[in-house]
């Protein structure tokens, strides 16, 4: 017994030590190598004349690892975009390829997700599609453990909240109208929600074989640049002090939406399952040594 006790200990302490890798990076002269033939961004570009923040530009880069950016929708994946983009000044991508992003200056949606020009590529897993959580096989093959990553996690609350009025509307910004929230396909809609929003975060760190960053939203949110700090070391990127000034000036960005309205449309049993599923992710983050799970407001 205690043989095979020391030898899962063991398994599992080398597990630890994969997740909790981090990023090895080719720099040139201490900085991402970028293709200055290709289209670039100014994220910046309606500051003031005389700003400094206008010399900053966002650009594809070559020979990039690939690292998935990880969240289930609605949990703040485009506004980190956002924030690695004007701290990197290398693009992001996705494994989509969304029309609405790329007008909006994120022109890594149209590289492809294994070309190596972008930072990091995001992707909702299993979040968008119907097929059934128990066939293992298709959740495994979402996951693609080989590759890092960077798991976003938000409160499910506010995430499940907000993917429904955005399944609704189609809209990045729209509200809809608290009766909505009042019928059977809104609640068929949690019960799903729920399970694939635990999965998600489970699956990535279950079956991962390649370095893990668990980067919890109300993290972000509540102390954007030192958590952004931390995510850069992670990904090998270098920092720039002049672009995170930058940074500190333009926090939002476009794309960081407004919280959804204070209300609560779930009855008492989703938000019991929404508890239980937060506790068990919570549970395993502490066996692989990662930092808890915020207080959610979840009951």
């Amino acid at each position: 017994m205690v043989t095979y006790f020391n030898k899962n200990f063991r398994r599992i302490e080398k597990l630890r030590g994969i997740l909790h890798g981090t990023i090895n990076q080719t720099l040139e002269s201490g900085h991402l190598s970028l293709d200055p033939s290709r289209k670039a961004w100014s994220p910046w570009k309606d500051d003031p004349p005389g700003s400094e923040c206008l010399n900053y530009t966002t650009r594809f880069a070559r020979g990039l690892p690939r690292v998935r950016l990880v969240s289930y929708p609605r949990s703040g994946n485009t506004w980190t975009r956002y924030l690695l983009e004007a701290a990197t000044g290398v693009f992001t991508g996705a494994i989509y390829n969304a029309a609405s992003l790329r007008k909006a200056g994120f022109l890594g949606e149209a590289a492809g997700a294994d070309s190596g020009m972008t930072l990091v590529q995001k992707t909702h897993g299993n979040s968008f599609h119907s097929s059934s959580l128990s066939d293992l096989n298709t959740r495994f093959a979402k996951v693609s453990p080989h590759l890092p990553a960077v798991l976003l996690i938000r409160n499910p609350v506010k995430a499940i909240k907000s993917f429904w009025e955005y399944t609704k509307t189609h809209s990045l910004h729209a509200k809809l109208p608290q009766d909505s929230f009042k019928t059977e396909a809104f609640h068929t809609f949690v019960a799903d929600a729920v399970s694939k929003w635990e999965a998600l975060a489970l699956d990535r760190l279950l079956w991962s074989e390649a370095p893990v960053f668990v980067l919890h939203y109300e993290d972000l949110l509540a102390q954007p640049l030192p958590t952004l700090r931390t995510l850069l070391a992670f990904l090998g990127a270098p920092v720039d002090e002049g672009r995170l000034a930058c940074v500190s000036k333009h926090l939002s960005g476009s794309f960081k939406r407004q919280g959804t309205k204070d209300f609560d449309p779930f009855t008492e049993g989703e938000k019991k399952m929404m508890t239980v599923a937060a506790t068990r992710v919570n549970r395993t983050l502490q066996l692989l040594g990662y930092q808890s799970l915020p207080h959610y407001n979840i009951i």
